[in-house]
């Protein structure tokens, strides 16, 4: 099914600041959402879950987007264009070159070599970055 859509499976490393800023940023909010409030009821989650969206998304502005929304700043983005096809192409050929590079080792583990693909790929068009951070 990802295949069909020209989709990219991208998972990092397990509790990698680096990677997964964007988690760990939003079970910090969550958690502390949740700690600011009473139990909710089963029934009455959906609910809750839609308020706390809504006022971590539209109404919290953050500095770290300017003093923007989440919302405002996804209203402002680029989206990519690329043909996904022709991506997913050239992530195959870099997984096949990394494969066939010495220093990962002949028996290196599929499911990092086509991470490191996706990353390399991604980074270099400008689609993925990391920085240092997430130290939650």
């Amino acid at each position: 099914m990802l295949r069909s859509w020209g989709v990219l499976r991208l998972h990092g490393p397990a509790h990698f600041p680096r990677f997964y800023g964007q988690l760990e940023r939003q079970n910090r909010e969550h958690r502390g959402w949740l700690a600011s409030c009473a139990p909710v009821p089963p029934g009455d989650l959906p609910e809750s879950c839609e308020r706390m969206r809504r006022a971590l998304n539209e109404a919290w502005t953050r500095r770290s987007l300017g003093w923007m929304t989440a919302a405002e700043k996804w209203a402002t983005r680029v989206v990519p264009c690329d043909d996904r096809v022709q991506l997913r192409e050239s992530v195959a050929e870099r997984a096949a070159r990394l494969r066939r590079d010495d220093h990962l080792g002949g028996d290196a583990d599929d499911l990092l070599v086509q991470r490191l693909a996706i990353e390399q790929t991604l980074t270099q068009r400008g689609y993925l970055r990391q920085q240092p951070g997430g130290w939650c």
